[in-house]
């Protein structure tokens, strides 16, 4: 681990905890009423298919139905239940299959709450909240609902892989996807807009289009994908791309298809480009160069039953502590209080750890993370 970030660590005590009780604070204190009105006028103008389906319907009713879903969401987020909270998300997501509502829904929702908080809070938006909510509701919603989508509608990979890089190839010179993408992503966020150069912005929307061709050639399978999403990762830090960038990118890439495809870019097709983008760009770029964590923990956890004792704990990591120094770690994991630990919650704070130590390696990661719950303990 270099010197740089062993002196730059920043003192995280239960992370989640923190992120959640930001998002929730923010939540009480919002004027719901109006925040259900703008979200469900951001939603009706970005996805016609919405529009047209509640044409004609209690447009005030259906707004505050939205809102009771938030409520529900944020009081399971505030049990830290990670294990159950997904389970419960990745059967709504599962759910809504049957509602014959389409996954690109939940991409487009998440984009359109994280522009609606920005209009009705204002100033009060700050960076850090806005970090809070889209780390928050990417992480502990949108993804556990896509997922959970994607299951149960038995959706093949390699056949959307390869739908979605037709379409892209199709696409990818097409000056009225590329102008919509960037117009609608500047739209939405126009902090965005800061992080590319005003001199050269032809030279970057090209150089972006190019990132998305990349990424599809790493789902794929072509060279090292992990090693590779590391690095864009990496470069993302360096630039300042937040969590939430990846939210709005993610629904103007459907705007921009939209636009550019009309009635060629079907349902179908849609669903399809927000599992690969969700599922096989953005989640592995964060997450998967832990993978083997969570293996790790998979293959010490003898029961099966997805709880790792402080035990099981202490023989997966033996290697990166002593048993006090791994107790303390295993305490800071220990986001709800029961004196237990899921696999997936100690995963998911070293993938939040990552974005802001893209470079590290998965080991120093590890360490970085028991050193830190040591002082602070």
């Amino acid at each position: 681990m270099s010197a740089e970030q062993k002196t730059d660590a920043p003192a995280q005590n239960n992370i989640m905890t923190d992120v959640i009780n930001k998002v929730v604070a923010s939540y009480k204190a919002l004027d719901k009423r109006q925040l259900s009105t703008v979200l469900y006028q951001n939603i009706l103008d970005a996805d016609p298919v919405v529009k047209a389906r509640f044409q004609g319907q209690n447009m005030r009713l259906l707004a505050s139905s939205f809102i009771g879903i938030m409520s529900i969401v944020l009081d399971e987020l505030k049990s830290m239940n990670v294990s159950e909270c997904d389970a419960r998300m990745q059967s709504l997501g599962g759910r809504h299959v049957g509602y014959n509502v389409g996954v690109n829904m939940f991409a487009t929702f998440q984009a359109c709450l994280l522009s609606a908080l920005g209009k009705v809070l204002g100033d009060a938006f700050t960076p850090e909240l806005k970090y809070a909510w889209s780390f928050a509701w990417s992480t502990f919603v949108t993804s556990p609902l896509i997922n959970g989508w994607k299951s149960k509608a038995k959706i093949d990979k390699k056949a959307a892989l390869a739908t979605v890089t037709k379409s892209f190839e199709a696409m990818k010179t097409n000056k009225t996807f590329i102008d919509t993408l960037f117009n609608r992503v500047f739209s939405q966020d126009p902090s965005i807009k800061n992080l590319f150069s005003s001199t050269d912005m032809e030279g970057h929307k090209q150089k972006f289009i190019g990132f998305i061709g990349k990424g599809l050639e790493f789902a794929s399978g072509k060279g090292d994908g992990q090693a590779e999403f590391k690095k864009l990762a990496a470069m993302h830090k360096t630039k300042g791309v937040k969590v939430s960038h990846f939210a709005f990118f993610e629904e103007a890439i459907l705007t921009a298809l939209r636009a550019a495809m009309g009635a060629e870019f079907t349902g179908d097709l849609a669903d399809h480009w927000t599992i690969v983008m969700h599922c096989e760009m953005i989640e592995p770029m964060v997450a998967a160069p832990f993978q083997e964590i969570l293996a790790m923990l998979t293959a010490a956890d003898t029961d099966g039953d997805g709880i790792v004792t402080l035990q099981e704990w202490n023989d997966a990591l033996s290697e990166y502590g002593s048993k006090d120094e791994l107790s303390a770690a295993y305490k800071r994991c220990d986001a709800d209080g029961n004196g237990t630990v899921e696999s997936v919650e100690f995963t998911r704070m070293l993938a939040r750890q990552q974005l802001k130590y893209p470079l590290a390696t998965i080991k120093e990661q590890v360490q970085y993370f028991v050193k830190n719950a040591t002082a602070q303990a």
